[in-house]
């Protein structure tokens, strides 16, 4: 029966695609559909813009093989770099559709682009920190734990965590800083204990005790 209701949806499209649909037969699909629906020709653009990021973006291996030579660590490095320049052109609720219908996949390469970009966003100050640490905690939530070793899953989430403090810290959102450093900070225990995440979590540790005395100070101030 006719459902004027009922409109297409981007991963339909991403899933037909993953499963084999030739591209010629589903290119003239959504041109027809286009030309039919205001409502579908909204989420075949939704389609295109992931499909412009799947198109590039199986990147090789889920992490850089033991004994890689340096030439492939570059070059998986270089294609996860560009995945996550895509990633962010993407709007931020597309981001989470991308990773769950499988138009992009998760690896430590990309998860590592990803909080690249994540702490540069953070350092300019261009209000998309949050999104961008939340996106990083998903990424990290769908790696693999048949091929990523718990220690590094664990790393990853820390890492995530950590960049949610820092966010929230830059946004003097005292109460998130803490919940999010408490939780790094406990995933923390059961990581790899990596010096270069101990001084990271210590410094922000000691960045949120600043922002607790500052909030003190000003509330004597005030009364």
């Amino acid at each position: 029966m006719y459902d004027p209701t009922l409109h297409l949806r981007a991963e339909m499209l991403i899933a037909l695609k993953r499963q084999g649909m030739p591209a010629d037969l589903l290119l003239r699909m959504v041109v027809h559909l286009k030309h039919l629906c205001p409502v579908c020709a909204v989420e075949i653009e939704r389609f295109a813009n992931l499909k412009s990021v799947d198109e590039i973006l199986w990147l090789e291996s889920h992490s850089i093989p033991h004994g890689a030579s340096d030439r492939s660590v570059q070059r998986l490095e270089r294609q996860a770099d560009e995945l996550a320049r895509r990633l962010a052109t993407l709007p931020t609720g597309d981001r989470p559709a991308a990773l769950a219908v499988g138009a992009i996949r998760a690896s430590p390469a990309l998860f590592n682009a990803w909080l690249r970009h994540t702490r540069t966003e953070l350092g300019a100050d261009s209000g998309n920190g949050e999104s961008n640490a939340r996106f990083a905690l998903r990424l990290a939530q769908y790696l693999d734990p048949e091929t990523v070793p718990i220690h590094q899953l664990i790393d990853f989430q820390v890492e995530a965590w950590s960049a949610l403090t820092d966010d929230a810290l830059r946004r003097a959102h005292i109460g998130q800083a803490t919940l999010a450093l408490r939780t790094a900070g406990l995933l923390a225990e059961g990581g790899s204990g990596d010096p270069k995440q101990a001084t990271w979590l210590r410094a922000l540790r000691n960045g949120l005790a600043r922002a607790d005395r500052s909030r003190a100070d000003g509330l004597t101030h005030d009364a």
